[in-house]
């Protein structure tokens, strides 16, 4: 339940419209109660978004430096997604009261109603919310959350009274984006105190760097065949799923590999929260590598992140590894796989459950000469409620594969809008 509190900074935040004097790049910064620097972002000057967003401290202004290379011009659209989807920040936004739950609905009218408030307009009814990377956007979880997002409306409050005695560019604000310096609110009791701060430097990302622990594996894959060229890449998962660690849903990431030779693509199982345990994708990888009895020969890849993800993996196998900037069989892979696991692939959808469908009614040895790279692929799906009943149990009984371990209550599923 969000505090009256919250609410009064509020309503008194959008009665400033600070949005028509300051863009989201005009940075400033507030000392928060418990001792972070909390960085504040204005939305609304285009007219689209109106919200006020709380990036606290180095990584939250990293992700918002981030957020802000996403061209949707320059980009691939899931690299686009991605720049997005790495907010780390508190946001109170003005929305249509459908964006609303109809609990929050009624917290708001309530509100409104004591306090003589009239809701009217596009983007009448506050909203309050909770960005974590690679997460669905999601209510505020604590107390503190809510304490710190009225700290930073009271600022940009005060910060709306004082630009209305001087210009932004003599209260500290640079021109350009992300100017050396820029203005910072401190408050002493019930005065706030003005001066500046150093917006922190943007810092290169460090991708996950896992090691391949599982020893016995990897023994047993160096007995395996050698075989073939594999082109792999880390991709975002285009559907989040509700991890059981986890309170809010996570986008999960899944390894592509294909064979650049047969087309072959491993049947790896997508995993939540990677970038913090990214040992759990290696698992997985190495699994299926050893179901299949392959140990490829080379990878390729073609970006920094699933280069940093294999590297260990590959000395540790004697597998060599290389960087391309083209790799054909993969980016084909790629586009079939966000094409029938993309949001408005009903069609695609409805085809791939009829083809299901009519694996039911085959026997064991028809189902066995179905080519190889299909078939690998729909073993991939036992056990993560995607296959009819009866196809999963007849696999069941053909092959020995046991379910995912740890990647979340739905692993694969067929996408549905996120709301």
């Amino acid at each position: 339940m969000i505090s009256h509190q919250l609410y009064e900074y509020a309503f008194a935040y959008k009665k400033t419209k600070l949005w028509k004097t300051l863009f989201d790049m005009d940075l400033f910064a507030v000392g928060l109660s418990d001792g972070n620097i909390g960085y504040i972002s204005i939305m609304g000057a285009m007219g689209e978004y109106c919200a006020l967003g709380l990036y606290v401290g180095e990584k939250g202004i990293s992700s918002f430096f981030t957020a802000t290379e996403a061209d949707t011009y320059q980009m691939q659209p899931q690299e686009y997604q991605e720049h997005l989807m790495c907010q780390n920040c508190l946001q109170c936004s003005f929305d249509r009261k459908d964006e609303l739950t109809l609990e929050e609905q009624e917290e708001v009218r309530q509100y409104a109603k004591a306090h003589g408030i009239r809701l009217s307009g596009r983007n009448a009814y506050p909203m309050f919310s909770k960005y974590l990377p690679n997460h669905v956007p999601w209510k505020l979880q604590t107390k503190k959350e809510q304490a710190l997002l009225g700290e930073a409306l009271e600022a940009a409050v005060e910060m709306a009274r004082l630009l209305e005695e001087k210009t932004p560019k003599e209260l500290g604000f640079g021109e350009g984006d992300f100017p050396r310096e820029i203005p910072l609110l401190e408050k002493k009791g019930d005065v706030y105190e003005l001066s500046k701060t150093v917006l922190p430097e943007k810092k290169p990302i460090q991708w996950p760097k896992p090691e391949a622990a599982n020893d016995i594996v990897i023994a047993n894959l160096k007995k395996a065949e050698r075989k073939g060229v594999w082109e792999c890449k880390i991709v975002r998962f285009p559907e989040a799923v509700k991890d059981p660690e986890d309170t809010i849903p996570v986008f999960p990431v899944i390894l592509l590999a294909i064979d650049t030779e047969t087309g072959v693509l491993l049947p790896v199982s997508p995993v939540c929260n990677y970038e913090d345990q990214p040992e759990r994708l290696v698992e997985m990888f190495l699994d299926v590598l050893l179901e299949q009895k392959i140990c490829p020969k080379e990878l390729k890849v073609k970006e920094e992140r699933t280069y940093a993800f294999a590297e260990n993996l590959c000395d540790k196998l004697g597998i060599s590894i290389t960087m391309e900037k083209e790799l054909p069989a993969l980016e084909e892979a790629e586009y079939d796989f966000f094409r029938h696991f993309g949001r408005d692939s009903e069609e695609e959808i409805e085809t791939v459950m009829g083809f299901f469908h009519e694996m039911e009614q085959m026997s064991e040895d028809q189902i066995r000469q179905l080519p190889p790279e299909i078939l690998s692929q729909i073993k991939g799906l036992v056990g993560q409620e995607v296959l009819p009943p009866k196809l999963e149990e007849k696999l069941l009984r053909m092959t020995q594969v046991r379910e995912p371990e740890g990647s979340g209550e739905r692993i694969i599923s067929f996408p549905k809008k996120i709301r």
